[in-house]
């Protein structure tokens, strides 16, 4: 996954993240056979350098180590289904990919659609315009939050707008090119659109 020996897991998560959103089958439609079949091998590298065990073999005995190490242990089924353990199809993760505890959901109760690494792919399969809020949670955020859902309700159902926590996805912002916040940027429905910046006055300042 290109990171160095002796990484952090926080940096082996990140780098899988980064990895994984950019070869997603659904963000690579002209080739997505070629996708799930990197994306595999991406989540294999996790499941090893993301369990001290095999990371341990791995380093001693290499990719063959841990696949004897697996196929005694009865785990060798788990490469099968790459996806099951990052986006929710299925069983959910195992004791190796708890998820950290996340912020405080911004939007949480109402129609903004949060985007998350675990649903980032719905943006990916859209159909209409959508309006991205990239932010990170703090006082200016909450101040804009009303305006913003308000947005939302007045366009529900013709426009679809969502919102990017940066500090808690911040491998989504860095995909999106986004490194200042806030900021709001829209994309039309064909998938190849790369996105317009909002100009506008964001917010009663």
């Amino acid at each position: 996954m290109g990171i160095k020996k002796g990484a952090t897991e926080r940096e082996i998560k990140k780098a899988f993240k980064k990895m994984a959103i950019r070869h997603h089958p659904d963000k690579n439609p002209d080739n997505p056979e070629k996708a799930k079949k990197k994306f595999a091998k991406i989540a294999n590298a996790y499941e090893t350098l993301s369990d001290p065990e095999k990371r341990r073999i791995y380093d001693a005995q290499g990719a063959e180590g841990v696949k004897t190490h697996e196929q005694r242990g009865g785990r060798g089924e788990e490469a099968h289904d790459p996806f099951a353990h990052f986006f929710g199809r299925g069983g959910g993760g195992g004791r190796h990919h708890q998820e950290e505890k996340k912020p405080d959901n911004l939007f949480d109760k109402t129609d903004v659609f949060s985007m998350e690494f675990s649903s980032f792919t719905k943006f990916y399969r859209r159909q209409e315009i959508w309006v991205i809020y990239f932010f990170t949670h703090d006082a200016k955020a909450e101040a804009f939050k009303t305006e913003y859902t308000t947005l939302c309700d007045k366009l529900y159902g013709i426009i679809k707008v969502a919102a990017v926590d940066c500090k808690a996805e911040e491998e989504l912002c860095e995909e999106f090119a986004v490194y200042d916040y806030p900021t709001i940027q829209i994309y039309g429905e064909n998938l190849a659109d790369e996105g317009e910046r909002y100009r506008g006055v964001m917010g009663s300042a």
